[in-house]
């Protein structure tokens, strides 16, 4: 299942998927702990991340298939408010709705990540 897999990092247009974690959750991060949501989830027609970070720091909010294959880019190294909020509809980048199933969000501030997995009915 996805959720013993994390997010290892970019190779070539693909994610790594590295087994044998029990989460993809939050690895090595205490900047998303208490103010990071991710709702509704599972979603049907549109998911919401919100989390306060210090204003101006750059955020990153990408979208991944299971194979680790870049979907869509919500913010790229976009400057951070207090707090953020992001939406995503299902789409890919170019427009297409996609088809249910489980998706990884991966969000980098700074040198700080936060993975999780988005579920579209």
């Amino acid at each position: 299942p996805v959720s013993n897999y994390m997010i290892e990092g970019l190779q070539s247009d693909c994610v790594a998927l590295k087994p044998g974690v029990q989460t993809i959750e939050n690895y090595g991060s205490t900047v998303f702990d208490n103010s990071f949501r991710c709702y509704p989830n599972p979603f049907s027609s549109s998911v919401t991340l919100s989390f306060t970070l210090a204003a101006g720091v750059p955020v990153s909010v990408h979208i991944y298939d299971l194979w680790g294959c870049p979907v869509t880019t919500l913010a790229d190294a976009l400057p951070s408010t207090d707090v953020n909020t992001f939406t995503w509809d299902g789409r890919s980048d170019s427009g297409r709705l996609l088809t249910p199933g489980t998706y990884i969000c991966r969000i980098t501030a700074k040198d700080f990540t936060r993975v999780v997995k988005i579920v579209m009915q």
